[in-house]
């Protein structure tokens, strides 16, 4: 365990190293598709919309939280794309948080995108703090009773924090057993899935929200619906996607 001095210390140069990081991750609006540098196979385009976690401390001490931790996809694509990788529609994988501002922009247009266009997998990933973590478990929890999407739009549009008695309020509103869903907070499967996502995204090196990846193209930060259907024009399967049957 660090002691007060030493973590101070290490506080004030991570901090250092991040302030002197994240101009250059941010730069530029992000227009071009490159080669990703660490997932073999995968395109990557940056923007600057881009909501990140700004914590240098996490992990450090983390047996004081009970947070998810990241579990390492034995399959990425199942991971990004679940029963998707079967299908024959282009998969679109979309990272959230209940917190971050880029993605209610998103959140407008990409909810409309037609299934036959693109099937898109939905991530809560909780990088901007507790309330996010617990944002996560709530919309884990109601999709336990088929509300995942209802409970999700209901908490991008607040900035509440979403404890026992705001999801008590919530519960009433969307029709559900108040009492089911705190309960299902608790649930293995809840954190299982948020591990899932966090397993997923740092396996493409996704350090924020929002994020997609269409096919093969990682996109970090929030892009325009027009740039969106001109790289779902241009579509590539991800390179973990199995092979089609002849």
């Amino acid at each position: 365990m660090l002691n007060s001095k030493r973590r101070g210390l290490l506080a004030f140069a991570l901090l250092g190293a991040a302030m002197l990081a994240v101009p250059r991750l941010l730069s530029g609006r992000g227009t071009e598709v490159a080669v990703h540098d660490s997932a073999p196979g995968f395109r990557i385009l940056k923007t600057d919309a881009v909501s990140l976690r700004m914590d240098p401390l996490i992990g450090l001490d983390s047996t004081q939280s009970d947070d998810p931790v990241a579990a390492a996809p034995a399959d990425l694509c199942a991971a990004l794309f679940g029963g998707g990788i079967y299908s024959d529609r282009p998969q679109v994988a979309y990272f959230t948080d209940a917190n971050c501002p880029q993605c209610r922009i998103l959140d407008r247009w990409l909810k409309d995108v037609p299934p036959s266009e693109a099937e898109i997998t939905v991530h809560d990933l909780p990088l901007l703090g507790p309330s996010s973590v617990a944002a996560a478990r709530a919309i884990g929890a109601a999709g336990l009773m088929g509300s995942e999407a209802q409970m999700r739009a209901r908490l991008h549009r607040s900035r509440v924090s979403p404890n026992p008695a705001y999801l008590r309020e919530i519960a009433e509103g969307l029709d559900l057993d108040a009492g089911r869903l705190l309960a299902n907070l608790e649930r293995p499967e809840v954190d299982a899935r948020i591990s899932q996502s966090l397993g997923a995204a740092a396996a493409l090196g996704i350090p924020g929200t929002p994020a997609l990846v269409i096919g093969d193209v990682v996109v970090i930060g929030r892009i325009e619906q027009a740039q969106f259907d001109r790289l779902l024009a241009r579509y590539r399967p991800a390179p973990c996607m199995p092979a089609r049957a002849a």
